[in-house]
């Protein structure tokens, strides 16, 4: 149950991801073969759009291949930073609700971009202060919490660390655990399905709540975060993973019910 959770042990985790090229044209051959083979279904559809949309309003027939080559680029923009063989980690932000002398409640978030990939994961391994020192997960010392963090977050970057040639922590070593060995990762997008086959995502779990996401504060799409770390940004994408990390938190804290929530949790993204 999530509410039996003590939320100063939750840490809230998000990560930021670009393709690591910028077109698909950019790709090697073999690359754009297999990318085609993956979403092949996804590319004839707009394709096949597209094709229609030109003959009905430009009464003017065009080449398939050129509708096909334009959805190709489309399917890329939209699905290639998503996949850890043809992108890569920009941003790792972690987050945990801290209780002052006071009792009163704030939020502390630390976060590791830069340009190189691999120094953010070094970075992040190495930091002392990050949940992946745990001693000993099974004892539940920390709690991994995220959305749609076993299907997406903490796959990608455990495939990242071993593709960057580094040592995957024990923390992140858990595609041989068992279910009920994975206490100390709290999916709540997993929690929202109540046994069912679909959960809303998070964007619109922050709306029905009211809850200010990212894409809300900053009006950009996850997948223009591209730009944002070629132009060296990367104050910017911190603060924009951070607010995803918090807008997490405060989700959280309102779908357990807890009294702390709205005003316990101050708008305060303080870096560890």
């Amino acid at each position: 149950m999530l509410t039996s959770k003590p939320i100063t042990k939750l840490v809230f985790l998000d990560i930021e991801t670009k393709a690591k090229y910028e077109n698909f044209t950019d790709l090697p051959a073999k690359l754009q073969m297999l990318f085609q083979q993956q979403w092949a279904w996804l590319i004839e559809q707009i394709a096949h759009r597209e094709y229609l949309d030109k003959l009905h309003i430009a009464k003017d027939k065009e080449g398939y291949e050129l509708c096909f080559n334009k959805a190709q680029d489309e399917v890329y923009k939209q699905k290639a930073h998503l996949s850890p063989e043809l992108s890569e980690v920009i941003c790792i932000s972690a987050g945990m609700i801290l209780e002052g002398e006071n009792k009163e409640l704030t939020f502390k978030c630390a976060s590791f971009c830069g340009e190189n990939e691999k120094e953010i994961l070094t970075a992040f391994m190495s930091n002392p202060k990050s949940f992946i020192h745990q001693k000993d997960y099974a004892n539940n010392e920390k709690y991994i919490v995220g959305y749609n963090i076993k299907g997406f977050d903490l796959p990608f970057l455990s495939k990242r660390i071993i593709y960057n040639g580094l040592e995957l922590p024990p923390t992140l070593d858990i595609g041989h655990l068992k279910p009920w060995e994975l206490g100390h990762i709290i999916d709540l997008k997993e929690h929202l399905k109540f046994g069912g086959m679909d959960a809303p995502s998070l964007e619109l779990l922050c709306t029905t709540l009211g809850v200010e996401t990212a894409q809300d504060k900053f009006v950009v799409e996850p997948s223009e975060l591209a730009g944002k770390h070629k132009a060296k940004e990367y104050d910017f994408i911190k603060s924009y993973c951070e607010w995803n990390v918090y807008a997490l938190a405060k989700c959280y804290l309102q779908l357990i019910r807890s009294k702390e929530y709205p005003n316990g949790v101050q708008n305060n993204l303080t870096k560890i």
